[in-house]
């Protein structure tokens, strides 16, 4: 860490972190949280983490995994001038990455899904052995079951709060009207996870996978025909399974015709490179039948985050509850018998 005798600005803790790379830039633009140097050295990505340096150590060390398993879909962090992987300044960590100018225009081919799961797989198969400490820790499926039920709990209480007031919203009326079919996805899903833990979890140790944590289109940057994920400041060794029904839940969009068959379509490209077992299968369907998006919709307006129309939000809730009556078909597919999902 570099030690500083008196409160910098943010100005010069820029100009030190250019320093301790050598960047004298000739062009600096900002592209969200990420600032595009041009320099004499050529183009880098600089980026101010949240992630501690204890964190970005760990970052490191499964970069340097990566790069002796041959896996090249990451960018690794570039050395600074002294040879660290980043800096850490301030209580604040900065790295820098090649630049990539991303073809966006790959993010919305109709196999883009395929394509990133086929990868997804790969980064799973060859992170199964890893053995280092993990940057975050993981998600136990007690946890995720208390936190399905603070969500809710949370939901009932949004109902209440709509049914209270003289005149609901357009979206309040389409919440209000689907919320007994919520609450009995979510009840499922989390009597289903109970079972999963008494059943299954206890008789053998279930597989663990580094994780990226957040896979979505600004994640992943396209380069000729190579892809590659950026971004791994919530990577965590996991099961292979939140992953995925996280990639689920994410890029299934109303418009797109997502169907059960596009469903095992995306599990079979995934499972090319790293195949589930049953009990991974069954936890996929469990998680992907708890109604996460939609809770999340309903938060988001209740927390004032929507800029929508009150009518179009209305619209766009009634397609996500009919999203989810394709994936409860799906799930019923991929889930054991055992279970007895009806």
């Amino acid at each position: 860490m570099i030690a500083l005798q008196a409160s910098p600005t943010k100005q010069q803790i820029e100009q030190m972190v250019y320093q301790e790379y050598d960047f004298y830039p000739t062009h600096i633009e900002q592209h969200g949280k990420v600032r595009k140097i041009e320099c004499t050295r050529g183009i880098y990505a600089l980026k101010q983490t949240a992630v501690n340096a204890s964190q970005m150590t760990l970052l490191n060390c499964l970069f340097r995994y990566l790069r002796q398993q041959h896996y090249t879909s990451f960018l690794a962090l570039e050395p600074s001038k002294y040879g660290d992987p980043f800096i850490d300044l301030e209580g604040s960590c900065y790295y820098v990455n090649r630049w990539v100018d991303d073809r966006t225009e790959e993010k919305y081919r109709e196999d883009w899904p395929q394509r990133v799961l086929r990868q997804l797989g790969h980064l799973h198969r060859l992170t199964l052995a890893y053995e280092e400490p993990a940057p975050v820790s993981p998600l136990t499926p007690e946890i995720i079951g208390r936190r399905w039920k603070n969500r809710l709990e949370k939901m009932q209480a949004y109902r209440q709060l709509a049914l209270g007031k003289p005149f609901m919203s357009p979206f309040e009326i389409a919440y209000v009207s689907h919320f007994e079919y919520l609450k009995e996805l979510a009840r499922q899903a989390m009597r289903y996870l109970q079972a999963w833990e008494e059943k299954l979890n206890k008789k053998q140790e279930q597989r663990a996978v580094i994780c990226h944590g957040h896979v979505h289109r600004q994640h992943v940057l396209h380069e000729d025909d190579r892809l590659y994920f950026i971004h791994f400041d919530h990577a965590v060794l996991d099961s292979p399974v939140r992953e995925l029904a996280l990639f689920y839940r994410r890029h299934i969009e109303p418009t797109a015709h997502w169907d059960v068959e596009t469903g095992f379509k995306w599990l079979e490209d995934y499972e090319e490179q790293f195949v589930l077992h049953g009990e991974e299968k069954l936890l996929l369907g469990i998680y992907l039948l708890f109604p996460e998006r939609v809770f999340k919709d309903v938060e988001k307006y209740y927390e004032a985050k929507h800029h929508v129309h009150p009518f179009a939000l209305a619209r766009q809730f009634e397609q996500q509850i009919e999203l989810t009556r394709i994936i409860r078909r799906f799930v019923r597919e991929i889930i054991q018998t055992d279970l007895k999902i009806t």
